[in-house]
């Protein structure tokens, strides 16, 4: 039952032959929890820590990553960059450059295949959210977002309710998600403490 956050093998290698490329060329910074970045012409590097995509228009969480992974090294190829952000959901060493230097840096050492398998994982796992969170029931939803946020590292569950995390990933009311949590809750099939997620005991298919 409980499942990994994601079923979509991270390209590890790509990526960190991507981040041995880029990085001698990046301004290093470390970043507190919740700050937040915007990608116009900019490429971050993520070595530690972990992230979150968000769409601008509702901050709806499109894709959440750990390190090592990069954002923005595709927005001076396909328009929209400017209609997404990403925050930082603990502390995480992170570096920036310049998208169109990340570009001819990957250009100079051949690079296109990381790049490619790289975006490819990244589509793969926004449409693997994406499948989570349509076409379902409200309890469907809410349970796919318990068991990924079970799957969470203990840092990112620590501090964050339940009703929080699953709202940040859909749009279902709040008080739709707090009345399922608390009947889950009350049938022994969740454990919280203080709103938290601590435990998935044996959580039903079907409500």
């Amino acid at each position: 039952m409980d499942l990994p956050l994601s079923s979509v093998n991270k390209p590890i290698d790509a990526i960190q032959q991507l981040l041995d490329a880029l990085h001698p060329h990046a301004l290093q910074q470390v970043s507190p929890p919740h700050k937040k970045f915007c990608y116009i012409e900019q490429c971050y590097l993520i070595q530690d820590g972990y992230v979150q995509l968000h769409r601008v228009q509702d901050g709806l969480v499109m894709y959440s990553a750990s390190a090592p992974t990069i954002l923005g090294l595709s927005s001076s190829l396909i328009p929209g960059a400017e209609n997404f952000f990403f925050t930082t959901q603990t502390t995480v060493t992170l570096s920036t450059l310049p998208t169109a230097k990340a570009t001819q840096i990957i250009e100079c050492e051949n690079l296109w295949e990381n790049v490619s398998i790289f975006q490819s994982y990244v589509i793969r796992r926004m449409h693997e959210t994406n499948s989570k969170i349509t076409a379902l029931s409200a309890y469907e939803i809410t349970r796919n977002q318990l068991i990924n946020l079970i799957n969470e590292p203990e840092e990112i569950r620590n501090n964050i309710t339940a009703v929080q995390y699953i709202q940040d990933h859909t749009r279902l009311s709040r008080s739709g998600v707090m009345k399922m949590l608390s009947q889950l809750k009350t049938g022994n099939y969740i454990e919280l403490n203080k709103g938290c997620l601590i435990k998935i005991n044996k959580i039903p298919l079907r409500y």
